[in-house]
């Protein structure tokens, strides 16, 4: 029992470097309204949600609507309010403040073979 314990503890401590990265470069990311690296951890179809509009779009696709979304919305900053992980899935919640206001965004994260990637945004007023 002790050692399936110790296996489980073990695991978890190693896993949770490698969730916190991408974590930390999408953050980082938003906090400069950086597309391009943004982009590096978009899955190949994302659920974009900008101000209750969703729609289900391409890798491609949500890169444009996002250049728009950061064109009209000058970042300030982006602060991490929350993250966290559970069974090969990450979340990041945040509020990105703008020339136009303030967003709260989330960002859901899914693992594949490959890491992690984004497989939902939501940013709204």
């Amino acid at each position: 029992m002790k050692k399936k314990v110790l296996i489980g503890l073990t695991l978890c401590l190693l896993l949770t470097p490698l969730l916190a990265q991408p974590s930390n470069q999408i953050t980082q990311a938003l906090s400069k309204g950086d597309i391009n690296t943004l982009s590096q951890f978009l899955g190949d179809e994302v659920a974009l949600t900008i101000n209750k509009e969703s729609k289900e779009l391409s890798k491609k696709d949500t890169t444009e609507e996002l250049v728009a979304f950061f064109s009209k919305n000058k970042v300030i900053s982006f602060e991490m309010k929350h993250q966290g992980d559970r069974n090969g899935s990450a979340y990041i919640m945040g509020e990105l403040t703008t020339s136009n206001g303030a967003f709260r965004v989330n960002c859901f994260l899914k693992k594949s073979d490959k890491g992690l990637y984004i497989h939902r945004i939501r940013i709204e007023k």
